[in-house]
């Protein structure tokens, strides 16, 4: 039987702070903190999805979806240029 069963005092002569007080682990939230979430109105989330994303942008661009489609298809030194010309320099 272990000594705490026994009534002994364990723990290098009892040296541990004794509990004088339960603390609350779990409670309901203060009134003043309590947010249904019933209360809230639906929102939508924005989009997200990069395809949907990247096709708005081609609708808005379609130069740029007439780079992006023959991208594949071009020299390097075309690419190269390119880049270039985006990057500022």
């Amino acid at each position: 039987m272990s000594a705490l069963l026994c009534g002994k005092k364990t723990g290098a002569g009892g040296i541990r702070t004794p509990v004088t007080q339960r603390v609350k682990r779990f409670s309901r939230p203060l009134p003043e903190n309590h947010n249904p979430l019933s209360n809230k109105p639906l929102t939508e989330n924005p989009k997200t999805d990069l395809a949907e994303n990247f096709a708005l942008i081609l609708a808005k661009h379609p130069d740029l979806a007439k780079v992006v489609e023959s991208w594949s298809r071009l020299p390097e030194n075309i690419k190269a240029a390119i880049r270039v010309l985006i990057e500022g320099g």
